[in-house]
């Protein structure tokens, strides 16, 4: 468990910006949009991909032991 917050942590602090927080928290249905302010920029294409993908492991192991979200 101390290695998937580990690998989250490393994710959401990948760029000097609040924007992969964001991001992560508007994919999975915590804040309505991920959208930023200047002089702030969205996360990076490849930052994106990455977190889509930490998204769907933790919603697929989330499945496969009855909680209904990411964790």
């Amino acid at each position: 468990m101390l290695q998937g917050v580990s690998e989250l942590t490393r994710l959401l602090f990948a760029e000097p910006s609040p924007s992969p927080a964001k991001y992560w928290l508007a994919r999975t249905g915590v804040i309505a949009s991920a959208q930023v302010r200047l002089p702030m920029v969205e996360v990076s294409a490849e930052l994106a991909a990455r977190l889509d993908q930490d998204i769907a492991r933790r919603t697929y192991a989330g499945s496969q032991i009855g909680v209904a979200n990411v964790a």
